[in-house]
């Protein structure tokens, strides 16, 4: 699949194939809610997508999607980590990998409000929250709470 045992690979096409239908999947088990079909996948890489990727084995464990803005802003769009991987540092691992790659830029986030080990993450990572969109998830409904990290 990818090549590497526990390497982080930094992407801008969409992959094709075997590769696309593993980060679909990937993306199923981490957020369920939340997942993208495979032409979602294309759609946003079209639009400039940057994706961030914990790969192991030759198959992905984790990843992080960036959506450039222009100015100096882009927005992280998902985050996701295998449910076997978690609680191991490797969220952490894989921002500090995708925000080196970027390079300077504001970052914004939306995350589910009961997700406190995500607030805490980026809480510690220099994020700020700045503002709830009411109902903003769906499956369960949920609102999101919006955070910002200044360059």
């Amino acid at each position: 699949m990818w090549p590497g045992l526990a390497t982080f690979s930094w992407l801008d096409q969409a992959p094709r194939g075997k590769r696309l239908e593993a980060l679909v999947a990937l993306d199923r088990l981490c957020l369920p809610g939340e997942a993208w079909v495979a032409p979602q996948w294309r759609d946003f890489f079209e639009r400039s997508l940057k994706l961030a990727l914990l790969v192991e084995g030759g198959w992905p464990q984790g990843y992080l999607a960036l959506l450039p803005l222009g100015g100096g802003e882009a927005e992280i769009l998902k985050l996701g980590i295998d449910p076997d991987w978690r609680r191991q540092g490797w969220g952490r691992q894989l921002m500090e990998y995708a925000f080196a790659q970027l390079g300077p830029a504001r970052l914004v986030l939306e995350l589910r409000a009961s997700n406190r080990a995500a607030q805490q993450m980026y809480l510690s990572f220099g994020f700020a929250p700045v503002g709830r969109r009411k109902d903003y998830y769906d499956a369960p409904l949920e609102d999101a709470l919006v955070y910002i990290k200044e360059a």
